[in-house]
């Protein structure tokens, strides 16, 4: 499917290795991404598909060395939110946001919520009610994630 609409087409690009430089390290959800991604486009296009792995300071690190690279065969595999997010949540970056362009969604990210098999609680609605059931009162509360930071944590409510 894939390579039905370049069927027939001589291929005037790429003439040299593509690189996919993804923000994660190896066996994170993306760089098994990029890894699938890049098999079926050597496979289309007769060339090599690398993927670099730049883990690191919230993806600044993969996006600065995508823009320094200054390379049409040089790509960056990442979810649109780590550069979207950036100017709001930074004062300072090496980079300015404008510089990226999303070309092309390439998946559907799903995140569950998920318990052990022996906890108290069965449904969303028995977990959201829980903490109100506890001595301690402890709630829930979300922080902005990042590979390098929880995306939430157990903490007492403020008084």
């Amino acid at each position: 499917m894939l390579a039905a609409p370049f069927a027939g087409r001589t291929a005037t690009w790429p003439k040299r290795p593509v690189k996919f430089i993804v923000p994660f390290g190896p066996g994170a959800g993306a760089d098994i991404g990029a890894r699938v991604f890049a098999e079926r486009l050597q496979a289309l296009w007769a060339q090599p598909v690398v993927v670099e792995n730049r883990p690191g300071g919230d993806s600044v690190v993969a996006i600065t060395a995508f823009l320094n690279a200054n390379d049409d065969h040089t790509f960056l595999f990442a979810p649109a939110g780590n550069f979207a997010v950036h100017p709001f949540i930074y004062s300072k970056l090496p980079y300015d946001s404008s510089d990226l362009v999303p070309i092309a969604r390439v998946s559907n990210t799903i995140l569950a919520v998920a318990v052990k098999a022996d906890a108290p609680y069965a449904t969303m609605k028995d977990f959201t009610e829980q903490p109100a059931k506890r001595r301690d009162n402890s709630i829930a509360r979300w922080c902005r994630a990042s590979p390098s930071s929880p995306s939430g944590a157990m903490r007492p409510p403020r008084a």
